[in-house]
């Protein structure tokens, strides 16, 4: 206590032995004390130090209480609490909103603020309520609001326990959306952020054309994103969105963040604990993103895992010896009758009843369908009306080439809702804002011979990914890999052991790289167990509700 001494004007005065003296230096002593125990305190509730602080500044810790220090205000928000494109029948019923504002950019909270919409389901059982659970179902491009609404009914373990929170990261939903495409031009670049590229280039053209013309066209998409986008765009990344994760958390109150990561959620989810290890709570991940593979590695590893999921799906076609089964003999040669009737598409298209079946249409219909066994049997019948009856129409409108594809149309758009772009366009944005690749027509041409020898329909697919972030504006960087978690509890981390978007290694490689992460197998098919397995919803359910750990990760079948 020599430093506060010193620093007390009392020290050192001459006439003071007496008692009175005493206990006036030690009261003045105290009051300093508290004084300085009370700042180390604040300093532990301020936000984490920023990435890029200024180099002239003398406190690189800027001024972010206003942000940290807001309360959020739920009202009932009712059935415009959702956009139109989601069914959520009564659950919104019991569904409030609120406003969550964060810094544009956490370096420089002078440039401006972003407004997030944020949902709430109420816990049911208050007396043993733990807080709040903050759910991110993936994407990047997917409401979690809206997602929270329509799954809600099939949370109620959790409800139990938890305030259940929808979160529109920035751009995202209803928290300025971002968009691509002028309302008054063209439709967006893609319908899909997994497997669509842009319209308009012939399959059938050479690879070398088709590349380059892709890479123009994702150039020229980059410059309208930049132009209707306006100020957000270089600040939607994974650092910036698991910053505003903590700003919520504080704003709900709760003094560490519980959360529930699917997908991409699971990339959040990691990058927050490796931001805020002391302010992580229960966290759980599905579908586990790899830290560790670049753009072309992942791409590899998403088209191996493709061609194990077919060979899976026709083993199990061939095991029914059912007359809806088109295939015979070996798992080898019912591929190559599949690989056939894929080959017989190039550059001749089947037109059916208005509907096109070309090799695209076709690799989305596999691609959609093959990972998710509940799936299979209308799957096996489509193809069964193709290869037996040349009949294109069940697997055209599998792949969406009737407008109408297996997974159901979206409802029209309401007033409010986010651009019809969004989705892709966030999508693009975050992806092409968290990596400092950028191929070449011509390095993507040369990356496709082993897309193709790993996967020879689903593949060809994978090429586009390395295209995308073509003229992206701001560049980007590979930061977010960086998921160490030191002092950060252990976190529940589920893999799948055939899944098509995130292959089951990224799993034991991203438990690897946080060090605390802890892998729950399951010994199944398709992309987010939670929604597949009973066995994984209660282990998951039973951690974030008691905190007990899965012995060694375990397995469900």
């Amino acid at each position: 206590m020599g430093l506060v001494r010193s620093r007390s004007p009392l020290s050192g005065m001459p006439g003071r032995r007496g008692p009175g003296g005493i206990w006036i230096i030690v009261l003045a002593v105290l009051a300093v004390v508290v004084l300085v125990l009370a700042a180390l305190a604040y300093a532990a509730t301020l936000p984490y130090a920023p990435f890029n602080p200024p180099s002239d500044s003398r406190d690189p810790r800027p001024d972010l209480r206003r942000y940290y220090q807001q309360t959020l205000t739920w009202t009932h928000c009712g059935r415009h609490g959702v956009s139109g494109a989601v069914r959520v029948g009564a659950a919104v019923s019991g569904m409030q909103c609120a406003r969550l504002k964060v810094p544009l950019d956490y370096s420089a909270p002078a440039k401006g603020s972003v407004s997030l919409a944020v949902s709430r389901f109420a816990a049911h059982g208050a007396r043993h309520r733990l807080g709040s659970l903050v759910f991110n179902f993936g994407g990047p491009g997917t409401s979690g609001v809206d997602q929270l609404a329509a799954r809600v009914g099939g949370l109620s373990r959790l409800r139990e326990s938890y305030d259940l929170i929808g979160l529109d990261p920035r751009g995202w939903g209803r928290s300025h959306p971002l968009t691509c495409v002028d309302p008054r031009g063209a439709a967006p670049v893609a319908a899909s952020a997994d497997t669509a590229a842009p319209s308009g280039v012939d399959p059938a053209d050479d690879a070398a054309v088709q590349l380059r013309a892709e890479a123009q066209q994702y150039a020229d998409h980059a410059h309208d994103c930049a132009r209707l986008s306006g100020p957000m765009l270089p600040y939607v990344g994974t650092t910036n969105i698991a910053r505003d994760l903590d700003v919520l958390r504080q704003a709900l109150g709760d003094r560490k963040l519980n959360y529930f990561g699917m997908s991409y959620g699971s990339q959040l989810g990691a990058v927050f604990a490796h931001q805020f290890p002391h302010r992580t709570g229960r966290l759980v991940l599905d579908g586990i993103v790899d830290p560790t593979l670049d753009t072309k590695r992942m791409a590899l590893a998403r088209a191996n895992e493709d061609e194990r999921g077919i060979r899976d799906f026709l083993a199990d076609c061939l095991r029914r010896h059912t007359a809806e089964c088109p295939f015979h003999g070996a798992v080898d040669t019912a591929e190559a009758r599949l690989r056939r009737g894929y080959d017989a598409l190039d550059g001749h298209p089947l037109t059916v009843r208005g509907a096109e079946l070309d090799q695209q249409t076709f690799s989305r219909a596999i691609a959609d369908f093959v990972f998710d066994q509940r799936e299979w049997h209308a799957l096996r019948l489509a193809l069964r009306a193709l290869l037996v009856r040349h009949d294109g129409l069940p697997l055209a409108r599998l792949g969406g080439a009737t407008g109408s594809g297996g997974r159901g149309a979206a409802r029209p758009a309401r007033a409010g809702d986010p651009p019809a772009d969004n989705a892709y366009a966030v999508s693009l944005a975050v992806r092409c804002r968290d990596t400092a690749d950028r191929y070449t027509p011509q390095e993507a041409q040369a990356v496709l011979p082993s897309l193709v020898r790993a996967s020879p329909i689903l593949g060809p697919l994978s090429v586009h990914e390395l295209l995308e972030c073509t003229g992206w504006v701001g560049g980007g960087d590979d930061s977010w890999r960086d998921v160490r978690a030191e002092g950060a509890p252990r976190i529940l981390m589920v893999a799948t052991a055939t899944d098509p978007v995130t292959p089951y290694g990224g799993a034991r490689r991203m438990a690897e790289a946080t060090g605390v992460g802890v892998v729950l197998t399951y010994r199944g098919q398709g992309h987010v167990a939670y929604r597949l397995s009973e066995c994984v919803r209660q282990r998951a359910d039973r951690f974030l509700r008691t905190g007990l750990m899965p012995a060694d990760g375990g397995t469900c079948d």
